[in-house]
């Protein structure tokens, strides 16, 4: 088996970052979808798997600010909206991975 392309997803449902390389526990690779978007008037975290409501998230793609360290809080996670403008989480709501 030979590994040729290496992402890691910060926010669930989103296109993510390519890596060169990644550190892996038992539980995946550290920061991966360790974010996600919460539909406020549903109540439910918003996913790609309804792609009727959620379908365009598939469009936006996100991005740590800085390398995400195990044991240690999560950096802000960046997106990028389709038209490259790009935005910063303003609250983390996990650590670690």
């Amino acid at each position: 088996m030979q590994i040729t392309h290496l992402y890691r997803y910060p926010v669930k449902s989103m296109g993510g970052e390519a890596l060169d390389t990644a550190r892996v526990q038992r539980n995946g690779l550290i920061g991966d979808r360790r974010f996600a978007l919460l539909d406020v008037s549903s109540g439910k975290i918003a996913s790609a798997k309804n792609p009727r409501l959620w379908g365009s998230l598939l469009r936006f793609s996100a991005r740590y600010s800085s390398e995400p360290v195990s044991g240690q809080p999560l950096p802000a996670a960046g997106s990028l909206f389709p038209t490259e403008r790009s935005t910063r989480a303003t609250r983390r709501t996990s650590t670690g991975n």
